[in-house]
């Protein structure tokens, strides 16, 4: 169960984007923290929740994002995403955590229940990751889209994903990197980045270079 009221850890606002960061308590089950970064200029919502714990248990994930009536959300067939739909405008939904082709083992699954979409994660670990990158752009879904989660290393050993995450979105032309960490910031290598950071979110220019749009310390 959640406190009554979410406490408010960050929040930060430039030309690139609107950042928000919560917090409620699990009580006995740990913390639970909330991440909406709103891409101003690239036209993105991505939204991750984020589970730290103790100790390792099983942990059911389940979050419920409501729709408005005229707003549908169209699943694919062979891969995990899908599309919001409505008279005016889709916008292309990943659900990162997920791989990306079906006939892959999938912690979880993206789907509409009534009028809610809702995104399922299970399992057995101390912390874990649950993000969402929605495209807002008009043009997002009608364009080849990919994405891919990404090895991170600590004194050249892989870490497990209990410990930090990166994951890599490509739309179309356009491509974003995110790194996440779970157990307190360290010097980690990810993507060919050295990062002591805990979130760093950033788009890819055209010579290859990662731009931050923001990096949390």
């Amino acid at each position: 169960t959640l406190d009554d009221e979410w406490d408010v850890t960050c929040w930060y606002s430039d030309d690139d984007g609107d950042y928000l960061e919560l917090e409620n308590n699990l009580g006995d089950h740990g913390r639970l923290q909330r991440q909406i970064l709103l891409g101003r200029d690239d036209s993105f919502l991505f939204q991750a929740d984020v589970i730290l714990r103790d100790q390792s248990a099983k942990i059911k994930y389940q979050t419920s994002l409501p729709l408005r009536p005229e707003v549908s959300f169209q699943a694919a067939d062979k891969t995990h995403e899908g599309v919001l739909t409505s008279d005016t405008h889709q916008a292309l939904v990943l659900p990162l955590a997920c791989p990306e082709w079906r006939t892959e083992s999938s912690p979880g699954r993206l789907q509409q229940v009534d009028a809610t979409l809702q995104y399922q994660l299970e399992a057995n670990a101390r912390n874990l990751y649950a993000p969402l990158f929605i495209d807002l752009s008009r043009s997002g879904s009608k364009k080849a889209y990919t994405w891919r989660r990404l090895t991170i290393a600590e004194l050249l050993e892989i870490q497990s994903p209990e410990v930090a995450v990166g994951y890599r979105i490509q739309v179309g032309s356009r491509q974003w990197c995110l790194y996440r960490s779970l157990d307190p910031p360290a010097n980690r290598t990810f993507f060919g980045q050295n990062l002591t950071s805990e979130f760093i979110f950033g788009r890819f220019t055209r010579n290859g270079e990662l731009r931050e749009i923001l990096e949390i310390e």
